[in-house]
């Protein structure tokens, strides 16, 4: 998470003083963090009403499960957020907020020493704040295939399949990037069997994605209900003629 800014120079001490106000004098009024929680239950409900976000959402559970992050919702739990009090949000901001845990990038009409200036003393060091970090759980491969079902009310079905890929720093993430690209857009394999010659689905597509810890191979497609059975199959056919 971060903060981000834009001053004329002329201004650039007093303005900073309102971020540096917001750093280190949070209040979170009751009122303001209600209508944030609003706000966040209106992103949830645009994702759950999207076929495309619901399916990723079910296919990153059923790679990685409900004990690591990458298995949950990127924009949170309905139940979660409406429990989320302004003492809690205050209390992570306490955690979390320190210097040794601060990156600063500015571009601009100032030199460094001025730039550094800005920062020296503004965040209170603490000796102890490792003591906050949690190791994550370990991402474990899946060696056998989950499946998540959700039932909406659309005349749509998406379906999202996904593989093991690599982390981000692994040396196999450009080939397999390549890969995917080759794989995806009008021109690939999933798009011209599932669509070009079957006329089976509305949307095809294909990525890596690549995470800090892990990565999964997606191929995705939305069709008629009627039509999910078999462009899933031609998908897992032409996954397999991939492999």
């Amino acid at each position: 998470f971060g903060y981000s800014l834009k001053l004329k120079r002329e201004v650039l001490r007093e303005g900073f003083s309102y971020l540096a106000d917001i750093l280190t004098e949070p209040t979170f009024p009751p009122d303001e963090v209600e209508r944030e929680k609003q706000s966040i239950a209106s992103d949830i409900r645009r994702q759950q009403d999207s076929i495309a976000s619901l399916s990723m959402d079910l296919v990153n559970a059923a790679c990685y499960g409900d004990a690591h992050p990458y298995g949950l919702p990127s924009n949170g739990i309905a139940e979660v957020v409406a429990a989320i009090t302004p003492e809690e949000v205050r209390a992570w901001g306490q955690r979390f907020i320190h210097a040794e845990n601060l990156y600063v990038g500015i571009v601009g009409d100032l030199s460094q020493a001025e730039a550094k200036a800005l920062f020296e003393g503004l965040l209170p060091e603490d000796d102890e704040f490792e003591d906050f970090f949690r190791p994550l759980p370990a991402v474990i491969p899946i060696t056998a295939p989950f499946t998540k079902k959700q039932h909406t009310a659309k005349q749509q079905t998406a379906t999202a399949i996904a593989f093991p890929g690599v982390p981000y720093h692994s040396p196999d993430r450009p080939a397999i990037d390549v890969l995917t690209e080759i794989a995806s857009g009008m021109g690939g394999r999933f798009f011209r069997t599932v669509r070009g010659d079957n006329a089976l689905a509305y949307h095809v597509s294909c990525f890596h994605r690549s995470r800090l810890d892990a990565g999964n191979i997606v191929t995705y497609t939305s069709t008629a209900p009627e039509n999910a059975e078999k462009a899933r199959d031609l998908l897992l056919n032409e996954c397999e003629k991939l492999c």
